[in-house]
């Protein structure tokens, strides 16, 4: 399910900025980028270059989009996860799930192309526009495409649910205890994606 994002007002300052964002990643080599982990999950290529995970901080790549990783940390309440993410021409990923009803996650988009590109959430489907932000629910079933001949390229985080929005202070406290330990499991698979290069 989608939000809505008067609820979450942070969300204003992310577009305000976007083209700071789209900036950095511009200045970025492309070879910098490592397939997302979880290759079984999509078809064709879909690539990351994460900035922290729980549990891991890529430095490196923090100093390559300084004000990027500034912003998020400073304007996102309880912020585990920052990455761009860099889906090719022709890429489909898969119906699928998250990891944990203890975060949401935002998309801020930073290069749309013109033509079939959308995400899927549940039952309600949504294009990107360039400087647009949502917020949604990964733990409900959800897909995404690029049917263009161009790459889209979205900044994704995750973030804490606000208290409001959890079912229970006991099942987020189990919630959050493991989802860094699923989390790191799967972003090693990035780590270990960039020392082989």
């Amino acid at each position: 399910m989608f939000f809505e994002n008067h609820d979450f007002p942070w969300t204003q300052t992310l577009q305000d900025n976007w083209e700071t964002v789209r900036d950095e990643f511009q200045a970025l080599p492309k070879d910098d980028y490592t397939p997302w982990p979880g290759t079984d999950l999509y078809q064709g290529k879909w690539n990351t270059f994460p900035f922290f995970v729980p549990g891991q901080r890529y430095q490196q790549n923090c100093n390559s989009c300084p004000e990027t990783v500034k912003m998020v940390e400073a304007v996102i309440p309880n912020i585990t996860m920052a990455s761009l993410s860099y889906l090719e021409p022709g890429a489909h990923i898969a119906p699928h799930e998250g990891f944990s009803h203890a975060v949401l996650r935002t998309h801020l988009a930073l290069i749309v192309p013109e033509g079939e590109t959308w995400l899927r959430v549940g039952g309600e489907q949504r294009g990107w526009e360039p400087g647009g932000c949502f917020i949604f629910d990964d733990m409900y079933t959800h897909e995404a495409y690029n049917g263009t001949e161009h790459p889209r390229v979205v900044l994704m985080c995750d973030f804490l649910r606000p208290f409001k929005q959890r079912t229970s202070i006991l099942g987020h406290i189990r919630q959050r205890l493991s989802i860094k330990k699923k989390m790191r499991s799967q972003w090693q698979r990035v780590e270990d994606a960039r020392s082989d290069k």
